[in-house]
């Protein structure tokens, strides 16, 4: 498939599927003519990068990840186990730094309730 029928296969722009390959985070499509040709295996990979820039991470990160290894078809498993453990550990702390914001808010309502300010 061409690119544009390969873009909106996986909602996304030509551009993006464009910058993808520019950053490395595609392989270089094959090339029928001047045009690039895709196959159903460059659609996993899109699907990765998407599924981990929602999880929060920059295409920086997702490229910084996958230096040193051989991206053909899908990000190396190592790179998305990794990445998704650290995104935990991130995703953890961040819910016990709200857990404490809550609990301080608590006590200061009842700090504030049994005080006789106006």
């Amino acid at each position: 498939m061409f690119i544009g029928e390969f873009s909106k296969r996986v909602g996304t722009t030509t551009k993006t599927i464009r910058h993808y390959e520019a950053i490395g985070l595609l392989p270089q499509a094959k090339r029928q003519g001047r045009y690039r040709v895709y196959d159903e295996r460059y659609i996993e990979t899109v699907k990765q990068i998407r599924l981990a820039q929602s999880l929060g991470f920059s295409l920086n990160q997702i490229k910084q990840l996958c230096q040193g290894a051989n991206i053909n078809y899908g990000l190396p498993k190592h790179v998305l186990l990794t990445a998704l453990s650290e995104r935990e550990t991130q995703l953890k702390a961040q819910i016990a730094k709200c857990q404490q914001q809550l609990n301080e808010i608590k006590s200061f309502n009842l700090l504030l309730e049994k005080s006789n300010c106006a």
